[in-house]
């Protein structure tokens, strides 16, 4: 019983990550926010590299990401538009697509034509905006453009933008690193608590599709690895039509692809969660005393 209120956590994704998750989200009042009245707006650009040119791959409909308010939302042409929502798209992937897994990222991004408010600072324009996150969570910040093809920066939303250099930017008030942390929850149970030989570390969103890394603190032989899937694969007693992929070798990781499709998540009981908390709890206790695994550093649940 030492490892089971660590075992707890984990458990928490199977129990309120998946279909119970808007609920808690809900519950804990955060599936939207107002604007505060104590919001400034920044006129500091973020300036990035745009090092992604291929926009199609991302799990999005780049052509309408960005939500305008239908409410005077043809102050803006339809080429300003378009050039807002692929260039804002390639920055926000430099920015944290590279920190996100590609299941969350997943954004609307919302304009509030209605309540426009234009702000001119030099050469650049500044509005307010507003990004809502996979799991429903809002975030407010500025964004603004700039062209060295207009004299008035007040005229380029308006005007047909098509083949003219227009740059779009976020600003330094984007709380990139807080959308990552609530995109990219996770938890590390360390060896030295739970008792294991490893560590155990979590993301919290990846049910049903799981994908686990370890890492070993030496190159493993062939037969650890077959027993590592040996062990995964007798978890899979459990339930019908648990998949267990191969182990494949990612740089310095070791990585099992698992679906948990078979789990009946809306019906998720008390007992469920009792039964898969001694499930777990045996596995990891398995890999532990087997005499085959050794030199396991850490285990990555992604």
């Amino acid at each position: 019983m030492k490892t089971k209120a660590t075992l707890l956590s984990i458990i928490f994704i199977l129990t309120a990550c998946y279909p119970r998750e808007n609920k808690q989200i809900k519950e804990s009042g955060i599936i939207t926010q107002e604007i505060s009245q104590t919001f400034k707006m920044s006129n500091n650009p973020i300036k990035v590299s745009k090092k992604t040119t291929n926009i199609k791959h991302l799990n999005m409909d780049n052509q309408n990401w960005i939500q305008f308010s239908p409410e005077n939302s043809n102050i803006f042409s339809e080429s300003f538009k378009k050039r807002m929502n692929e260039e804002l798209l390639l920055s926000l992937y430099d920015i944290i697509g590279e920190k996100v897994s590609r299941t969350e990222f997943n954004f609307l991004l919302s304009i509030d034509c209605q309540n426009l408010n234009l702000v001119r600072t030099n050469d650049h324009v500044f509005i307010t905006a507003s990004l809502r996150t996979i799991f429903a969570k809002s975030y407010y910040f500025t964004i603004g453009w700039s062209s060295p093809e207009f004299t008035n920066p007040l005229e380029i939303h308006k005007s047909d933008v098509k083949n003219k250099k227009v740059e779009f930017n976020f600003c330094d008030d984007f709380p990139s690193q807080q959308i990552i942390n609530d995109l990219m929850p996770t938890e590390i149970i360390s060896h030295k608590k739970s008792g294991y030989k490893f560590d155990i570390e979590y993301y919290l969103y990846v049910f049903p599709d799981v994908i686990v890394y370890f890492e070993f603190s030496k190159n493993p032989t062939e037969d650890c690895l077959k027993e590592i899937k040996k062990e995964f694969e007798k978890y899979d007693e459990t339930y019908n039509s648990f998949f267990v992929g191969d182990l494949v070798r990612q740089g310095n990781y070791y990585s099992l692809t698992i679906n948990f499709d078979s789990i009946n998540f809306l019906n998720y009981s008390e007992k469920d969660f009792e039964k898969d908390i001694k499930n777990l709890e045996h596995l990891f206790t398995s890999i532990n005393i087997n005499p085959q695994i050794s030199d396991l550093k850490i285990i990555k649940f992604q």
